[in-house]
């Protein structure tokens, strides 16, 4: 329930008018999987997911990712990063 509650906020809140909210769930669940602390893989994934947001349309997203995908995670490992480290310490 908490889970659930949480997700809903995040649609809502967060990213409310961005990418459709499949496309962030599927980002968020590979995003926070990766990690072993959920709770601040949960934080930080939230906080680059955002980032991306700002910068990509989902269709830039989607593109980058299908035709140039190492180069494209390396230029977000560079701008999200930096601003979102600081969410694993929470």
């Amino acid at each position: 329930m908490k889970k659930l509650l949480l997700l809903g906020l995040i649609g809502v809140g967060l990213f409310a008018a961005r990418y459709p909210i499949l496309a962030e769930y599927y980002f968020m669940n590979s995003c926070v999987n990766a990690g072993k602390n959920k709770e601040k893989m949960f934080n930080y994934c939230a906080c680059t997911l955002n980032e991306i947001e700002k910068r990509y349309t989902l269709n830039q997203f989607i593109q980058n990712m299908q035709t140039n995908k190492e180069a494209f995670l390396k230029e977000i490992a560079k701008t999200a990063i930096p601003k979102c480290i600081n969410q694993l310490s929470k």
